[in-house]
């Protein structure tokens, strides 16, 4: 392990989660960490597997807790890539932000995709869709090879973004 990822990783060591709440507990405790500067943009956080043996909790949980923080635009989640923090950048409470015009790639894809709950926000993003105008052109067979969108899920995303291409 590198010696950035074990200074990284060692932030978290000792962090105690509540079983009910856990993943808006270690969301809390990151945006944190990088309100205060101890988690900078363009770190990287440690990988889940790795944060959920230090916690003692599921990977499922660290993914839910980083989606958490990706959805307010705080992480950049990239299948295949570490989860990498993007920062406060004028950060206000209250409804989301906007994309910044060239701002950090990743941060617009959260005001791209406005509008659509969680659910299908994740699914989009762990499928590799990053824009409005790639899912209106796909066609509903090719969203569901995705194995992370089921029926349910193209009801709440069509319901939002409807297909624009040829049926052919």
């Amino acid at each position: 392990m590198e010696p950035s990822r074990n200074r990284t990783l060692r932030l978290f060591s000792g962090l105690v989660l509540i079983h009910r709440a856990q993943r808006e507990s270690l969301a809390e405790f990151i945006r944190g960490l990088i309100k205060v500067g101890r988690l900078r943009p363009g770190d990287t956080l440690p990988s889940r597997q790795e944060l959920a043996r230090t916690l003692n909790i599921s990977r499922e949980t660290v993914y839910r807790a980083v989606a958490l923080l990706a959805r307010d635009g705080l992480v950049e989640m990239a299948r295949g890539h570490r989860d990498r923090v993007v920062g406060l950048a004028n950060r206000q409470r209250g409804p989301r932000r906007e994309a910044h015009p060239g701002g950090v790639e990743g941060v617009g894809t959260l005001a791209e995709f406005k509008g659509l709950p969680a659910r299908a926000l994740n699914a989009l993003a762990r499928a590799g869709y990053r824009t409005r105008a790639e899912v209106a052109r796909a066609k509903d067979s090719d969203i569901l090879r995705h194995r992370f969108i089921g029926p349910h899920t193209l009801q709440l995303i069509r319901a939002q973004i409807p297909f624009e291409g040829t049926s052919s």
